[in-house]
């Protein structure tokens, strides 16, 4: 099995040019860990996967292909992928708040409104920024969107995103809790397309995440949530009176069935929830621990707190579901 399957992926042993510092999360593909570069010391991330076909090693050189095509703030950046026997490294920056799903697992609260508008603001521009490119990402959720510690939120693991020119694809991905609607329908149909508009959905649904501390459907198995998805009542946050009209109208416009009707991650950006609301500092300070919990509700731990929601994956967890891999579909890629 060659390496050359990416003009980005080196045939030699990362661990000749880079430390481990020990272990960041783990997923079924591998583990990600804190790495340092021998010649200067950066500080990066790595995931590390054990490679046992061809077809994985295009899968990920697509991936490392889709992140090395990437040059924004609010999307991880590529640094290096390497390939030695059977071991293979992808290295992107390491961030040092890590992935909203710890930061939500040690919140049971959540976000506050503030906090989730500056979110809200930042993936919508990573998001348009990626769209531009004819990349669609695919799996947007809490697991899958880390923090910098100067306040600046980055899309990660483009493990099953896809490079799309024709903006249709037809494959049966993502995470299901929250896939689009016309993405399920193409499990039973494969005639059914889709656009970068599910990438719109995903991220409404991680708002909702940020929100609430917990996605919707949360409780249900996998199957009976997408189901739920494609014929029960549109998501919402748990108790929307605790949250601003703006808030719950611009959830209204991103969560609708209807693609066609949905709006573009550039038009929300000029929503009244959005709009002006690009306030790194706020992010800043759940990095820093000086974050306040939401005002309307006790901290965890504190008397009349709700429970903890269940543990989220971690960012390294990959929750990939469908038939895996990421991919060009129908335009193919420089490789």
């Amino acid at each position: 099995m060659g390496g050359g399957k990416s003009k980005h992926l080196k045939n030699e042993n990362a661990l000749n040019h880079w430390n481990k510092k020990g272990e960041l999360g783990a997923g079924s593909y591998g583990a990600v860990f804190a790495l340092e570069r021998r010649t200067d010391r950066l500080a990066a991330a790595g995931k590390l996967a054990t490679v046992t076909s061809e077809d994985e090693l295009i899968g990920f050189a697509n991936e490392i292909e889709l992140l090395a095509m990437c040059d924004h703030k609010g999307i991880t950046k590529f640094i290096d992928a390497y390939f030695h026997q059977d071991q293979l490294w992808i290295i992107i920056e390491k961030c040092t708040g890590g992935s909203f799903s710890s930061i939500l697992d040690k919140r049971a609260n959540g976000l506050t409104e503030p906090e989730v508008q500056t979110c809200a603001y930042q993936l919508l521009d990573a998001v348009q920024y990626l769209h531009s490119l004819k990349i669609i990402h695919r799996d947007i959720n809490a697991a899958n969107t880390l923090l910098g510690g100067d306040g600046v939120v980055k899309l990660a693991d483009f493990g099953v995103s896809a490079f799309s020119k024709k903006n249709k694809q037809s494959t049966f991905i993502g995470s299901p809790m929250w896939m689009a609607p016309e993405v399920i329908k193409c499990e039973t149909d494969p005639k059914n397309v889709y656009t970068n508009k599910c990438d719109v959905w995903s991220l409404g649904i991680t708002l909702i995440e940020f929100a609430d501390g917990v996605p919707p459907n949360h409780d249900l198995h996998p199957a009976k949530a997408i189901m739920k998805i494609t014929a029960g009542g549109l998501p919402k946050l748990k108790d929307p009176s605790k949250w601003t009209p703006t808030f719950s109208k611009f959830l209204s416009r991103i969560l609708v069935r209807d693609p066609t009707v949905r709006p573009a991650a550039l038009e929300l950006l000029a929503d009244p929830f959005t709009s002006g609301q690009n306030v790194p500092q706020r992010l800043k300070a759940i990095v820093d621990g000086t974050s306040p919990s939401r005002p309307s509700e006790p901290p965890l731990g504190a008397p009349g707190a709700p429970p903890a929601p269940p543990p989220h994956q971690a960012a390294a967890d990959g929750a990939g579901y469908g038939s895996g891999g990421s991919s060009s579909d129908e335009d193919g890629l420089d490789l």
